[in-house]
């Protein structure tokens, strides 16, 4: 009976032992649902794992068994956290996961940003991704490029292939973007260069860029041949006006530039510079201000800049609900107090083919 009740004991011991193996799995967690797991026991966040393999992880949590797990999201907690995903990014380094999460505001000051080139192939292993970044309601302070810097700028620099991107929540306070400032290629095709905070020249795009709940302040973007306080210049087709072949989306909802510097010497916008350089753009726009701010073309043209856009192009852009107030925007000199929102069109094949609503108004096209 006495061996009966060992072998019981043991079978009940090993039975246990399992069970506390496997109580920590990939579920969600109660407690903290960021970390991607549940488990009966306490779990704490270690530090931040950015080296594996080369590539990068997020944070993790470390059970009490000594059972490690990664976290469903990257933590950006500090200005060097923020600047070596930006190295791995731009070096196509795939650091394990696409979704982002600032936990801490962070304050650039004494940095110098380096703008992210983007370009997905589908050797990549960012093909057919979307790139997640949620500001968590923080604030990135003083973001600063040097002045010098001759290519597409913004946090993404330029961008194509089959990628889509998301910026929600996330504010940019004191920063100065600058790129290509004295536009040394003027309106060479193919090597205009485009600034805007998020994304200076997302060209030859794939997928969708959704931006929400975000605000540009206190900010100078300054340079480049397009300007706008978010994105610079767009196009699905790197600089082509073929056939529609399906609609990339971009949306712009509930966010703000103010107290602002936009400047160029193609065309300047308050949210974008040119919104269409082919036929496969729609773009969204709704519960957008733009306010106190100043939107300048400083070349020839009276007609290229506006508080929304400063180029409409061949996209279509439907605006509402939207406001547009306090600003000063000027083109060539001559200060845009009749059309507000827009500086110009286009050429004859954006008459034929670029839209532009605004709160229900439909803007008739017209060659500048």
């Amino acid at each position: 009976m006495k061996k009966l009740f060992k072998c019981l004991a043991i079978i009940l011991l090993l039975s246990l032992t399992i069970l506390s193996l496997f109580a920590c799995t990939n579920e969600p967690h109660g407690e903290d649902p960021l970390d991607g797991h549940v488990c009966d026991e306490n779990c704490t966040l270690t530090a931040t794992e950015w080296f594996d393999n080369y590539k990068h992880y997020p944070k993790t949590l470390l059970c009490d068994s000594g059972k490690t797990v990664r976290r469903s999201k990257i933590e950006i907690a500090t200005a060097n956290d923020f600047i070596l995903l930006a190295s791995d990014l731009k070096a196509s380094n795939f650091v394990g996961i696409t979704e982002f999460i600032f936990t801490n505001d962070i304050d650039m000051a004494g940095k110098v940003w380096e703008p992210i080139d983007f370009r997905i192939t589908k050797s990549s292993s960012y093909y057919d991704t979307v790139l997640d970044f949620d500001g968590n309601g923080k604030t990135i302070k003083n973001l600063t490029m040097l002045e010098d810097y001759s290519y597409n700028a913004g946090i993404f620099g330029e961008v194509n292939g089959a990628v889509g991107f998301t910026f929600k929540n996330l504010t940019l306070d004191g920063a100065k973007i600058y790129g290509d400032v004295e536009d040394s290629m003027g309106s060479t095709s193919g090597s205009e260069k485009g600034i805007g905070a998020f994304i200076g020249a997302p060209r030859g795009i794939e997928k969708d860029i959704i931006i929400s709940g975000c605000t540009l302040k206190n900010s100078e973007i300054k340079g480049a041949h397009w300007a706008g306080g978010f994105l610079g210049y767009v196009s699905k087709e790197k600089m082509t006006t073929t056939l529609d072949t399906g609609k990339v989306l971009v949306s712009i909802t509930d966010s703000t530039v103010e107290n602002s510097s936009i400047i160029s010497k193609g065309s300047a916008g308050g949210i974008v510079g040119h919104a269409g350089g082919c036929r496969n753009i729609k773009m969204t726009a709704n519960s957008v201000t733009v306010k106190n701010s100043t939107i300048t073309c400083l070349g020839s043209s009276k007609i290229k800049a506006g508080s929304f856009v400063g180029t409409v192009g061949l996209a279509q852009i439907t605006i509402t609900n939207s406001t547009f107030t306090e600003n000063t925007v000027v083109s060539g000199g001559q200060e845009n107090t009749i059309r507000k929102y827009y500086g110009r069109f286009g050429g004859a094949s954006d008459v034929e083919f670029g839209r532009l609503s605004v709160n229900g108004q439909t803007i008739d096209p017209h060659e500048n």
